[in-house]
């Protein structure tokens, strides 16, 4: 099923999961400047989390060719 964006304020559908790795999800967090509503602490997302593409710039992703190159 497919979950609303993570970022607040944004009601998207679909996106990209969170990180596996720790650090790059916290920076994650950070950057949807998401807090715990009852402890105001950095929010903590579970595994259906996402963040929907529209808050990505095209220089986020990163391009494989079709010998798994990356561009």
């Amino acid at each position: 099923p497919s979950t609303c964006c993570s970022v607040p304020e944004c009601s998207n559908r679909g996106g990209h999961q969170f990180p596996s790795d720790r650090d790059m999800c916290k920076l994650w967090v950070i950057a949807i400047r998401r807090v715990a509503d009852k402890t105001g602490k950095l929010w903590r997302p579970s595994q259906n989390s996402l963040v929907c593409p529209s808050h990505f710039k095209a220089d986020d992703y990163k391009t494989t060719n079709v010998r798994g190159m990356i561009r």
